[in-house]
């Protein structure tokens, strides 16, 4: 343990301040392990593409054998990176963490395109999917590659200047302790900001969506990115807890823990569950240096037996028929949603409780829910079937500009257009009508395609994987907790793979400032001693 002022930090491994890699030394035995396991992987990824390739298996097959290949090619590269830089799942590192992701969401979820689909993703030919996946399986490698190489010397000062400015050590000296209620002010704040957000019908999925489409205001990023203060607070709330217990930490915990809980269930958006949980984990885990898989298990449990069901019977309560529930009737209509879930009904679909058609209808909500909606290959093979043929590519310019332009507060700019990516998407890719106000989820790999073609997509995979190595490099709370909040708000927001490489770059110089102002003042610097 190393002394921070009055406020001790915990130094998981020792850091060049000029490169920020670690000098922490490996040990020869699990190095050796660790290199066999990556070896091994890589060679059975390879041995799949081969096989893909000199087999020319039928369509259906040929999906499932490169969604295998894909999962398999993405393991093995996050076990190459725990091998290089001694990084695992339970470190909870942004890098290994996205690796895992992407193996579930673009290759062992897309197994699901075995059979064909129905609704609007029935528009995509898995032919289509293939070649999807072979782009992914392209893009992957470069995406290692980037983040191996890294953002360079000049970008990881910036980050350890950043880290500095967030952890109050612009001088050297230091200094970090948490003010007694900074935490409840915080959460307070963002509470206030999510009940005005319901008031105004702009809250996740009891916001009028012809509304989001036409028009927005100035105030409506305020109020999104204030109401995401909530989770900081609960990340620095877990690390009190986790440092020196006590009743009434324990308390102010579970106080913002529920918080969290509820108004994610309320958004009708389960992510928002899944990432609180996530981040009380990681919290955990970088102060007390142990994963805490109970928990883990515990909050996968609930959210596939609890989470999931609540989240498809309140969102057909709340928009059932193409009429959208008034916000106040949603959110008193959300506790007996709740109680027909955990007793075992469908809550609100007619569901009968524990019987037959109960489970049956619970395992079909956890198969349609769960693997369609967190599969992410799907966007991408829409663009690959639709694009440049029949929706011609976007200005690789754009993925410039439009992040400029969307940091403009509107308030500057009253005329600014409004952002409607997945709307729009909806259109030109699923043909849907325009009187359908849905959102596709799009990923970061489908945009950067749709923005250029297969060389954008696999520089743009590159820079991205430098992002995320810059994030590991310079703001992992391991080497100072008080950077925690900052670190698991970016963990949850680039872990994520329904966001545009667009909406993402607007998003995260937002988020930075806010929660940085927000460290800066849940931790002040004590008195020098004499």
């Amino acid at each position: 343990m190393t002394a921070v002022g009055s406020y001790e930090v915990p130094l998981a491994q020792a850091v060049s301040p000029r490169s920020g890699i670690s000098s922490r030394p490996k040990d020869t035995a699990s190095g050796g392990r660790a290199s066999a396991v990556w070896t091994m992987a890589a060679a059975v990824a390879i041995g799949l593409w081969v096989i893909d390739f000199v087999a020319a298996p039928a369509v259906s097959d040929r999906v499932v054998l490169r969604s295998i290949a894909v999962t398999v090619e993405y393991l093995a590269l996050m076990a190459f990176i725990g091998d290089r830089y001694g990084r695992s799942l339970r470190q909870f590192q942004l890098g290994p963490w996205y690796l895992l992701s992407s193996a579930v969401t673009m290759g062992l979820a897309s197994i699901a395109w075995r059979n064909p689909q129905d609704g609007f993703l029935a528009t995509i030919d898995r032919s289509s999917v293939a070649h999807a996946l072979a782009i992914v399986g392209l893009a992957a490698p470069l995406w290692a590659i980037g983040y191996l190489v890294g953002p360079g010397v000049v970008a990881l000062r910036l980050g350890h200047r950043l880290a500095a400015v967030a952890t109050l050590e612009r001088d050297g000296r230091g200094g970090g302790v948490c003010r007694p209620n900074a935490v409840l002010v915080l959460s307070g704040v963002s509470v206030v900001a999510r009940v005005a957000q319901i008031a105004l019908g702009q809250f996740g999925y009891l916001a009028d969506p012809s509304k989001a489409v036409s028009g927005s205001s100035w105030y409506a990023q305020i109020l999104v990115e204030t109401g995401s203060l909530g989770l900081a607070a609960l990340a620095i709330a877990s690390v009190e807890l986790a440092r020196f217990g006590g009743v009434r930490r324990r308390t102010i915990f579970l106080v913002l823990l529920g918080t969290e809980i509820g108004f994610g269930l309320l958004s009708g958006m389960k992510g928002q569950f899944a990432y609180t949980l996530l981040a009380v984990c990681l919290s955990f885990t970088v102060a007390r240096g142990r994963l805490p898989l109970r928990w883990l298990l515990g909050a996968a449990a609930v959210f596939l037996l609890v989470v999931v069901p609540f989240n498809a019977a309140y969102r057909d309560i709340v928009r059932k028929h193409g009429e959208n529930l008034s916000a106040p009737a949603a959110v008193a209509a959300a506790p007996q949603v709740i109680v027909q879930t955990v007793d075992g009904g469908t809550g609100g679909t007619g569901g009968t409780g524990g019987n037959d058609n109960g489970q049956s209808s619970s395992g079909s909500v956890l198969s349609s829910t769960v693997i369609d909606r967190v599969r992410a290959v799907d966007s991408l093979a829409a663009v690959v079937q639709k694009t440049p043929n029949m929706v011609p590519y976007r200005s690789v310019f754009e993925l410039v500009t439009d992040p400029v332009l969307g940091m403009v507060p509107r308030a500057l700019w009253p005329d600014k257009p409004v952002r409607t990516a997945g709307y729009t998407f909806n259109q030109e890719y699923y043909d849907t009508p325009a009187n359908l106000y849905s959102s596709a989820a799009i990923s970061p790999q489908a945009d950067l395609f749709r923005h250029g073609g297969l060389l954008v997509l696999l520089l743009g995979s590159a820079l991205m994987g430098a992002l995320y190595r810059f994030v590991d490099e310079t703001l992992y709370p391991a080497r100072d907790l008080r950077l925690t909040a900052l670190y698991v708000s970016l963990f949850t927001l680039l872990l994520t793979s329904e966001t545009t490489v667009t909406d993402l770059l607007v998003s995260l110089p937002i988020k930075i400032v806010i929660v940085v102002a927000a460290c800066r003042f849940a931790y002040f610097r004590p008195p020098a001693r004499v």
